[in-house]
C-alpha cells in the first residue's frame, strides 16, 4: 500500500509541476498593440447642479 501512495505522490508532483500547458504560444508579434486614444470631455463644475424635481417638497412645520 505504501508503494501505491508513493507512486501517486510522485505522479501528482509531476502533474503539478507541468506548467507548459499554460503558456501562450505563437501569435503575431510584429504588430504593435492598439491603445485607446478616445478623449473624454472634462466635466463643467462651474454650473450648478440641476434641481431634483422627483423629490417631494419639504413642508414648513414652523408656526408663524
Amino acid at each position: 500500500m505504501k508503494k501505491v501512495f508513493a507512486i501517486a505522490l510522485i505522479a501528482t508532483a509531476m502533474v503539478a509541476c507541468n506548467n507548459s500547458g499554460d503558456k501562450k504560444e505563437g501569435g503575431d508579434t510584429t504588430t504593435a498593440p492598439t491603445t485607446d486614444t478616445t478623449v473624454v470631455a472634462p466635466v463643467d463644475t462651474t454650473t450648478p447642479a440641476p434641481v431634483d424635481t422627483t423629490a417631494p417638497v419639504a413642508v414648513d412645520t414652523t408656526k408663524k
